[in-house]
């Protein structure tokens, strides 16, 4: 039981907060967040696969095979390694390389220009200014919020 498993791990640079979570969970319902606007995390993590991948492997933006399977995501906090092949060692990492790869498209040299993108919706501006005042929407509070809401999937 995930009771069981004790409290979440969490990093010291990145604690929790009620904030970081409201827009961690909009981020990852998102399909903007992609590179062609298509995808949300959601799409290859529905509650209705587990949290997992529907298909076998996992077809991420603009239709380019990401290779893998999508994984299952509940209780993925209490890893200490992440992606199949455990290159990732934190979910601020993991929200990072998703985000930039195939998953999601936007490439390491668009995550700036997609962060600013989101960070200036009216939608999101607000959520931005309460979850990391004074610093708003860059790659790295993008990959926290998210990282903060899949540390609440157990």
């Amino acid at each position: 039981m995930p009771h069981e498993l004790g409290p979440v791990p969490v990093p010291a640079d990145n604690p929790q907060s009620k904030p970081k979570l409201a827009l961690g969970s909009h981020l990852f319902f998102d399909a903007r967040l992609s590179a062609d606007g298509k995808l949300s995390c959601y799409s290859c993590h529905q509650n209705e696969d587990g949290t997992g991948g529907h298909d076998p492997i996992a077809v991420g933006a603009n239709g380019v095979s990401v290779g893998t399977h999508a994984p299952v995501l509940w209780n993925v906090a209490y890893l200490p390694a992440l992606f199949w092949d455990g290159r990732a060692r934190t979910l601020e990492e993991t929200a990072t390389q998703v985000w930039a790869g195939a998953n999601m498209g936007v490439g390491e040299a668009g995550l700036g220009a997609k962060a600013r993108e989101l960070g200036g919706l009216p939608e999101y501006r607000g959520l931005f200014a309460a979850a990391f005042p004074g610093i708003g929407a860059t790659p790295a509070t993008v990959a926290q919020a998210l990282a903060t809401f899949v540390r609440t999937l157990r």
